[in-house]
Parts: C-alpha cells; sequence; structure tokens
C-alpha cells in the first residue's frame, strides 16, 4: 500500500477497507487513531466508534490471560481496553485504547502504539458534561516554533511511526529538530530510540 493512501482516501471508504484487512499498514493504524479521536467527542462515543471497527472491550486480567502483548503499565492496570479483533481469542495489539470502565471513572483514554504506551487524551466520561472545546492532549506544542496545526499533525504522525518502528525508522530532521522540546513540553521522557538522534 502506498504511503499516505489510507489517510488521503474518503474516511468512510477508507475504514471500510480497514475493516476487511487483517494485516495492516502504518498509514492504516495512523487513519484509525485520527478518525477515532475525531469522532470520540466522548468516550461513550469513542468505544462505539471503535466497535464498529472490530475494536472490543478486553480486561487487563483477559489480556494477561490471552497473552496479548501489550506492554500495561502499572498505573492502568485498572482501565479496559479497546482492541482489533480479528478472530477468536484473536486480536491485533497494535493500537489499542486504555478506558476506565469501573469504580471512579476518569476523563482519560490512555492509547498504547506498536505494544507500548504512546500517549493520554482527556476525554470527557461518560457522565461528564465537559465541553469537548476544552479537550486536551498530553502533546503540547512549542507555540514560537511550531504554531500551525498542519506542522503538529505531520510531527505527531512522524512520532507515531517512530513508536511502531523504532529504530528501524529513520526520522526526518524536522522531527528531530522539535522532538526534545515537544518531549519536554509534554513532561514526557525521551524514548532511547529517539534520544540516539537528538
Amino acid at each position: 500500500m502506498q504511503r499516505g493512501a489510507a489517510i488521503n482516501s474518503p474516511p468512510f471508504l477508507g475504514l471500510l477497507l480497514i475493516d476487511m484487512k487483517e494485516q495492516l499498514t502504518f498509514d492504516d493504524y495512523h487513519n484509525l487513531y485520527e478518525v477515532a479521536i475525531s469522532k470520540g467527542k466522548n468516550q461513550r462515543k469513542l468505544i462505539d466508534f471503535l466497535r464498529e471497527h472490530t475494536f472490543m472491550m478486553v480486561s487487563p486480567q483477559s489480556i494477561e490471560e490471552l497473552q496479548i502483548p501489550i506492554e500495561i503499565k502499572d498505573a492502568h492496570k485498572k482501565y479496559s481496553f479497546m482492541v482489533r479483533r480479528l478472530g477468536d481469542l484473536k486480536f491485533d495489539s497494535h493500537l489499542a485504547f486504555g478506558v476506565m470502565m469501573h469504580g471512579n471513572r476518569k476523563n482519560k483514554v490512555h492509547v498504547y502504539m506498536n505494544h507500548k504506551y504512546m500517549e493520554t487524551l482527556f476525554i470527557p466520561g461518560f457522565n461528564s458534561n465537559m465541553n469537548f472545546t476544552k479537550v486536551k492532549q498530553t502533546w503540547k506544542f512549542p507555540d514560537s516554533t511550531m504554531p500551525d496545526y498542519n506542522d503538529r499533525k505531520i510531527w505527531r504522525a512522524e512520532n507515531i511511526k517512530m513508536m511502531k518502528e523504532g529504530s528501524t525508522h529513520q526520522p526526518s530532521q524536522f522531527y528531530i529538530d522539535h522532538a526534545k522540546s515537544i518531549f519536554q513540553l509534554s513532561g514526557l521522557e525521551i524514548p532511547k530510540d529517539i534520544l540516539s538522534y537528538l
């Protein structure tokens, strides 16, 4: 599949084609991720959207018992995860969304990419009246050097590719130039694969 094809194709057609595939490309995962967070104006809508596209809710216990290779952080062990189902007891763990389903529900959704934690999205919970215009994501960008939304989107897309492919992906100079300041502003530790380029 040519790079960018899934992102540039009509959203619903692109997602329909993704639903029919077992092996997804980076563009497929990125397309799913971007459309999911745009549709997920609250956690209920996010879950409903993901269910429409072959994701199902899996408990942390089931993830462990079924040996689904998602490296869940200890702080996220009480969250259930929306994971793409491929068949009976078979899951695609490259993209997962962690949601608190029991107890004190939170306005947090933890996103895992390529089996590892990537970022936390702040999305209104099931009983929240929070205005979606106030929803913020973990990533914080320097307004002085990256004020343009499209530049931020390009950087995030390449960061997803770095998280997915690690040291096998050669980052662009644009990504390298901004990585340190973005990770620092976001209060996140720079992964070793990325740190080696800085």
